[in-house]
């Protein structure tokens, strides 16, 4: 992947450390910034050896880099700078992240207000990126980085911009006939044409994503087809219907983010944030709160029981 040519360059700001992941695009590396000591992530690609053409590989990198450098925001990733070697390879220095990506925390079930936590920050997020006039296009938990803080307070980074492009551009940066973004999470729009690039397709996805923190799986399942399919045709099952104690607010707006027609979502990722941090402040829902009061009722007939034996 790299060459000591490539090395010495890199090397001249940054001490590189160790592989940090590899993927079909390049290689992440750990590395120390020369000046000043930080740790930082730098991603580097050779846009010869891929699977698609070079040239798209290189300008939807440089604009991802533009995107990633320019973006100023709490819950997205830092991007510092970005450059190419003597031999073509392109790199892009972050800041390094503490945490792990939202996928592994999927494997069941995750608390209501926990969801709506993390969904309000990656919303906001989301909100800076189509201020800029971007829609991502590829959200999802893999590109959503979580770390819990000492005092339990959960803070989210949004990551990848890879698939990113101006909701008013007609460019195409991916090879023609193939679909864009994780098929889980893909709205029916993106589905059915890549030309309808509103800003909406994100919102879907966040939906989606939130269903599968809410009952630990995505509202689609089975094959490709099959997932593909649900998205175009068939109606989101309601969260409740998988689990019973999430409360009828979160219910509502998972299922508003998941309708079929972009007029039907939400307007704006903002007005998602502030209804998520609305109800992460409301109560238990109703199911919890009948739970409470049955176990109160058995306790109470218990003790009951000893006093008057």
């Amino acid at each position: 992947m790299t060459n000591d040519l490539d090395i010495m360059v890199v090397e001249e700001r940054y001490a590189l450390q160790h592989i940090l992941g590899k993927g079909g695009m390049g290689m992440v590396f750990q590395a120390t910034r020369r000046v000043d000591g930080v740790e930082v992530a730098i991603k580097m690609v050779d846009p010869v050896r891929n699977k698609e053409p070079a040239d798209i590989v290189r300008r939807r990198f440089l604009g991802e880099a533009e995107l990633a450098t320019s973006l100023d925001h709490p819950n997205i990733i830092r991007a510092f700078h970005y450059g190419q070697t003597p031999s073509g390879r392109l790199f892009l220095v972050m800041e390094l992240l503490e945490g792990k990506a939202l996928s592994t925390m999927l494997r069941e079930p995750m608390d209501p207000r926990q969801v709506c936590v993390i969904t309000a920050q990656l919303a906001h997020a989301v909100q800076a990126v189509h201020d800029a006039g971007v829609v991502h296009r590829d959200l999802k938990p893999d590109n959503v980085f979580v770390r819990e803080t000492k005092k339990g307070r959960f803070e989210v980074k949004l990551l990848d911009f890879g698939l990113s492009r101006s909701a008013t551009s007609d460019e195409k940066l991916t090879v023609t006939g193939t679909r864009v973004g994780a098929p889980y999470y893909m709205a029916p729009e993106y589905i059915a044409t890549d030309s309808e690039l509103g800003h909406s397709g994100d919102l879907y996805a966040l939906g989606a994503m939130m269903f599968h923190m809410l009952t630990g799986e995505p509202p689609f399942g089975g094959n490709l087809h099959q997932v593909l399919t649900g998205h175009l045709g068939t109606p989101a099952p309601k969260v409740r219907e998988r689990v019973e104690d999430v409360p009828v607010g979160i219910d509502e707006l998972v299922s508003r983010l998941l309708s079929k027609t972009p007029k039907e979502r939400p307007d704006t990722a903002e007005q998602v944030a502030k209804k998520l941090e609305v109800l992460s402040r409301r109560g238990p829902g109703k199911g919890v709160l009948i739970g409470v009061f049955l176990a109160l009722v058995v306790l109470v007939g218990a003790l009951l029981v000893v006093l008057l034996s």
